[in-house]
């Protein structure tokens, strides 16, 4: 019988599996889930939810999403091992261990005597944890509360590719980045906010059937959006000034992702549409489709987003003991970073504008996670590279604090900006995946409360997230705002206890 083993990757935007032939070292199939089983649409809002209803609650969600995972990657045997790669607050619900450290600035946690958890690499057992399954589960180590296992999965990438200097950034909530200078390695993460997940954005939403995703000019902005498949398919063309519909398109809209909102920001500077912190168009917001619009108090969370990103490169950069002009080669990763339009991204700051080369990266935290369990890496080769990076706490780092301030008047104040300069065209390449699974299937992780009348909480959510059936509630978590709404708790909805 083939040996098998099972590489897991979680992150905010959900929870994706892949089976392994531990002979051929290759991946079998693949499924991941449809959003994040805790409920809520990004990294704070999951905090919130262990904060508020308790670390045991998302652990046994998490569990059993994996659990189920497992059971429908029809493994020929029982796995061997299972390899596991994410964000600290997700590596915590997995394995329950308290998040306080993560949910504390250093500084703050110092204040309020709050011990530094260890993050080591470790070995558990999978069946201790509550895993149907007898091996060991593989956790590779993380640099800081707030910098993970998926930075080290990034860094580990990077290294393989281009000339120095390097940058590198996960672009999402907590947007880690690393920069890599000869033999150091200096490593930071910007508390960008959940802007880049479509979330703080009045149509906001996570990738996804109806997202829009992209714009691209056709004598006019034709909108892309994504479809069932997860592919960009044409929307309608409007223009940016009047309002008005030029074309109509096949695809129908339901909000725009974090990705599809840099694109926009990048087209309105392009055409003068948008003067942060103004929109120069009717009623001070763009209309795009099916009543999809991005309004100046978009703009005004998105700059902050992109302004702590730049000033947690530009803070690395000093730290270092270099100009972010000297920067020459760029990789991108995440779900956002792999499909985000690079020179789009530098457009808006993003992405210094003297690099000369951009390596756009798939799922390097998944990727790890397969080598990790096929024996491509161990644990004690990741641990040298967590050792050798220096983290760069922002939240007390003066560099990062002058560099946001200034970022922060030209994005929400309006104060005039020195355009960094761009030197030509970069070549941009997207490194090959070699761990795409033959078979990848999606499921959609189901949150069931058990309560006597349904009925009565159903009207009360303002996303429609919540369907009453006869003796449970199911919550449809693409739709829920978790921790950060909780229209349905103010009513009595016991929310943690799922069933």
């Amino acid at each position: 019988m083939t040996a098998t083993g099972v590489a897991i990757d979680i992150g905010t935007s959900g929870v994706r599996a892949a089976s392994l032939d531990l002979e051929t070292r290759t991946a079998l199939a693949g499924i991941s889930t449809a959003c994040h089983p805790v409920p809520g649409g990004n990294l704070l809002d999951h905090l919130l939810y262990a904060s508020r209803f308790g670390l045991v609650s998302a652990h046994r969600i998490m569990i059993k999403t994996i659990n189920a995972l497992i059971r429908d990657l029809a493994l020929p045997g029982a796995p061997e091992v299972i390899a596991v790669c994410g964000n600290p607050v997700q590596i915590s619900f997995l394995t329950g261990r308290a998040v306080r450290d993560i949910q504390y600035t250093p500084e703050s946690a110092r204040s309020r005597e709050e011990p530094a958890l260890p993050h080591e690499a470790m070995v558990l057992d999978s069946r201790a944890l509550g895993l149907d399954a007898s091996c060991d589960l593989l956790v590779p180590p993380a640099i800081r509360a707030e910098v993970g296992a998926d930075a080290v999965a990034l860094i580990r990438s990077a290294e393989t590719a281009g000339d120095g200097p390097i940058l590198a950034t996960d672009f999402g909530t907590n947007s880690e980045m690393a920069l890599i200078v000869g033999d150091s390695i200096f490593v930071g993460s910007a508390a960008a906010g959940p802007a880049l997940e479509g979330q703080h954005i009045r149509h906001g939403m996570l990738a996804g059937p109806g997202a829009i995703t992209d714009l691209a000019y056709d004598w006019g902005w034709k909108v892309l959006v994504l479809d069932d498949r997860m592919e960009p398919v044409e929307g309608d063309t409007v223009d940016f000034r009047t309002g008005a519909t030029l074309k109509r398109g096949a695809m129908k809209a339901a909000g725009i992702t974090g990705v599809g909102v840099i694109s926009l920001i990048s087209a309105g500077l392009a055409t003068g549409v948008m003067e942060p912190p103004r929109i120069r168009a009717p009623r001070g917001e763009l209309s795009l489709q099916n009543g999809v619009v991005f309004t100046e108090k978009d703009l005004f969370e998105a700059g902050k987003a992109i302004g702590a990103i730049r000033a947690g490169q530009m803070a690395l950069a000093e730290h270092a003991g270099i100009a972010i002009t000297d920067v020459r080669t760029f990789h991108t990763a995440g779900t956002a970073g792999s499909h985000l339009d690079p020179l789009k991204a530098r457009d808006v700051g993003l992405i210094p504008g003297g690099v000369d080369r951009i390596f756009r990266h798939g799922n390097t935290s998944l990727a790890l996670a397969c080598d990790l369990g096929v024996g491509e890496v161990r644990l004690d080769a990741l641990q040298a590279i967590a050792d050798a990076a220096e983290h760069i706490a922002f939240s007390t780092s003066t560099a990062f604090r002058e560099n946001f301030v200034r970022e922060y008047a030209y994005w929400c104040e309006g104060a005039p900006r020195k355009r960094e300069s761009i030197s030509g065209t970069p070549r941009v390449e997207r490194l090959p995946d070699r761990w795409v699974p033959g078979c990848t299937a999606r499921t959609r992780p189901r949150y069931r409360i058990a309560v006597s009348d349904g009925a009565r909480y159903a009207h009360v959510c303002p996303n429609r997230a919540i369907v009453a059936g006869d003796d449970c509630l199911e919550v449809d978590l693409r739709l829920c705002r978790g921790a950060s709404c909780l229209q349905c708790a103010a009513r009595g909805l016991t929310f943690g206890e799922p069933i």
